[in-house]
């Protein structure tokens, strides 16, 4: 689908994890089976502070941005 910004496609960064906004952080960003290797799918699971469920924010500089 294309982007709306509507609530169902927003998402807000909070104690190092992505939730999805308007679920009361309910709902996360999660690394499919607990698995932390490069290349792994992600999908939105119940949030629950394990640590494939951690993210670390590395901003581009901003000469880096296209």
């Amino acid at each position: 689908r294309a982007c709306n910004g509507l609530v169902n496609q927003q998402w807000e960064f909070n104690n190092g994890q992505i939730y999805l906004a308007g679920m009361e952080n309910s709902k996360c960003v999660d690394l499919s089976g607990g698995n932390t290797n490069d290349g792994t799918k992600i999908e939105i699971w119940d949030c629950n502070g394990s640590v494939n469920q951690c993210v670390h924010w590395h901003p581009l500089a901003s000469t880096d941005a296209h």
